[in-house]
């Protein structure tokens, strides 16, 4: 199948094929798969450079030098590509503090879109103090605007009942434009009428399932960009 998703060890870099198992330069699409590796999958409590932190979910602590090292690049390379991927909008970077001022907390964007739910998988007794990912207090923490607008959602669909919030309902104008958009969503409406289908999330369901149904139907085309986001 051309679409959907597909599950990648972590242990894939103790395979031969890997590029450090090869004494290699990594391509930039190997890099990219790096760092998605490295991402943390639950939160962790670290002391970074004396200063202990909690490091979120689909975050991970490094510097350039440090991925320079693993890449095989000069730090420049690795600098550049950094900021390559920051416009694309498929990073952001994050300063632990001006005194630390060669350590970055790494975030890769969209993380929670392409994984499993932490609430099904999260066993980190540090989720608790995680705001981002796990609902309470974190070190790295959401904006005003963030906390709003995951309360406020906006009710879309041919039968009304499917809810999303602005920046959701725009980012599948973004990635399908405004015609397919309203056919993935009037999809989730209709079938959602016709089985009694619930859930506790339309932008996870319509994500997950929902694109590909009209995809498979034939009812919409291929995404704008199919390099948004993590896997």
């Amino acid at each position: 199948m051309e679409y959907g998703y597909i599950g990648i060890s972590r242990k894939i870099a103790d395979n031969w094929i890997y590029p450090i198992n090869q004494a290699r330069r990594f391509t930039e699409f190997e890099a990219w798969i790096e760092i998605i590796r490295k991402a943390n999958f639950v939160c962790v409590e670290k002391e970074i450079q004396g200063k202990v932190m909690i490091v979120p979910r689909g975050y991970f602590d490094t510097t350039v030098k440090q991925l320079s090292l693993i890449f095989q690049w000069d730090v420049r390379t690795t600098e550049k590509f950094l900021k390559k991927l920051e416009s694309q909008k498929m990073i952001k970077r994050y300063k632990t503090s001006k005194s630390l001022k060669a350590c970055t907390i790494l975030k890769v964007k969209n993380y929670n879109d392409y994984q499993a739910e932490v609430c099904e998988v999260c066993n980190s007794k540090y989720k608790s103090r995680c705001n981002l990912n796990c609902k309470k207090t974190n070190t790295i923490k959401q904006t005003k605007e963030t906390k709003k607008e995951k309360i406020t959602k906006n009710i879309y669909g041919e039968y009304n009942n499917v809810r999303l919030t602005d920046a959701e309902y725009a980012r599948f104008i973004e990635e399908y434009g405004e015609a397919n958009t309203k056919i993935i969503i009037n999809f989730l409406s209709a079938y959602r009428k016709d089985k009694g289908y619930k859930n506790k999330d339309d932008n996870l369901a319509i994500r997950r399932w929902v694109i590909n149904a009209c995809m498979e139907k034939k009812l919409i085309q291929k995404s704008y960009d199919e390099n948004y986001g993590a896997f």
